[in-house]
């Protein structure tokens, strides 16, 4: 069961059970609106982990788990050097054609 959090509808970072649990799947939405918010209110903090602390703080999850998400956004953006989520998806995809 999830509890929820202002702005968040679908339910929030953090489950009742979260002890037992170990991941959550968070919908693209609420990663990109956390990711957004982290974002949007960097300037206000010392650093950027500062705001990704502040932000998991406030939604429920772990500052890791947003951290993971702020990376792979830059990444997205050609912001920061790495595997983009398209290149992942393509790369799966020739994967499973080639067990096939």
């Amino acid at each position: 069961m999830f509890v929820n959090r202002t702005g968040f509808s679908e339910g929030s970072f953090i489950s009742e059970d979260r002890a037992t649990r170990k991941s959550e799947n968070y919908s693209p939405e609420t990663r990109e609106r956390a990711v957004r918010l982290v974002l949007d209110h960097q300037n206000e903090h010392s650093s950027q982990w500062a705001a990704i602390s502040s932000v998991a703080a406030k939604i429920g999850c772990t500052a890791e788990t947003l951290w993971r998400c702020v990376r792979q956004a830059e990444r997205d953006a050609g912001k920061r050097p790495g595997t983009t989520t398209e290149e992942t998806v393509r790369i799966s995809n020739w994967s499973g054609r080639i067990a096939s």
